[in-house]
């Protein structure tokens, strides 16, 4: 994220297709990378006492987490609680980006065609 929000500040050209892409590529390595750290400092599940858990369970609390929805299904373990605070804020800060980088890249192409111009 930090390099897109470069390549905009210095004006560099990139597509806004390929700009949403590696933005969406980053939030999903996002996700893995702290569901890897939920695996080692475990989470509690419906079956109290998921230490590591299944991946997918990891990766559906990483995700949850990151979007700030917190269902209330999983919960951070003692050792888990920091770094899903730290998701849940770079979450909740780092969503806009992905929306703009989207909305972005449709609007772009709509008015590339629209002006008669390539999108």
């Amino acid at each position: 994220m930090i390099y897109l929000v470069y390549k905009c500040l210095t004006h560099e050209r990139t597509t806004p297709v390929t700009n949403f892409v590696s933005l969406l590529f980053l939030y999903c390595f996002f996700i893995l990378t702290f569901a890897v750290i939920y695996g080692v400092t475990g989470i509690v599940g419906p079956e109290h006492g998921i230490k590591g858990g299944e991946f997918l369970q990891l990766v559906y609390f990483s995700s949850i987490t990151t979007t700030t929805v917190g269902y209330g299904e999983y919960s951070p373990c003692p050792g888990s609680r920091p770094w899903a605070g730290i998701q849940a804020s770079i979450g909740f800060f780092s969503l806009p980006f992905l929306i703009a980088f989207f909305w972005n890249s449709v609007g772009t192409r709509k008015i590339g065609y629209k002006n008669g111009g390539e999108a």
